[in-house]
């Protein structure tokens, strides 16, 4: 496969379509630091799309119009401070699906809906773990759950 034809994305850039791009942008920029790399499409002083830099990947965010719904997307987001970015999610009206706990394979995760519908999990490795280690773990809750 070829590099990227454009700079600063990765191969696959994932993509939300959204209601209200502004109302994304606050969530991200709060959770997560974000940046807006590149506005475009504006149309009437209407925003249509931008990009936001999270860390080293770009998100584009479109927005939607009667003709394309948007549809929820999910993103899986490693993060250095887990318990810091789920606690920005909340005090942002984040909907909860899952606290912050630490899974047998070594990684403290974590999930939750953003308001406009979208599914964030965010994830912090805490150690890595050997195969044989990440089995045992896992055996374990099994066992627990029975």
């Amino acid at each position: 496969m070829k590099r990227p034809l454009v700079i600063g994305h990765s191969t696959v850039s994932p993509c939300l379509l959204v209601e209200d791009i502004q109302q994304e942008l606050e969530f991200l920029k709060a959770v997560f630091g974000a940046e807006v790399a590149r506005r475009g499409g504006e149309l009437d002083g209407t925003v249509w799309q931008i990009e936001v830099q999270l860390g080293n990947s770009v998100l584009m965010i479109g927005r939607s119009n009667g003709d394309n719904a948007p549809a929820a997307g999910m993103l899986y987001v490693w993060t250095e401070d887990l318990d810091a970015t789920f606690a920005r999610a909340m005090q942002r009206g984040a909907i909860l699906i899952s606290e912050p706990t630490d899974r047998p394979a070594g990684v403290r995760e974590a999930g939750f809906r953003d308001p406009q519908g979208n599914v964030w999990w965010i994830g912090k490795r805490l150690r890595k773990l050997t195969n044989r280690e990440v089995e045992r773990r896992l055996t374990e809750q099994r066992r627990r759950r029975l």
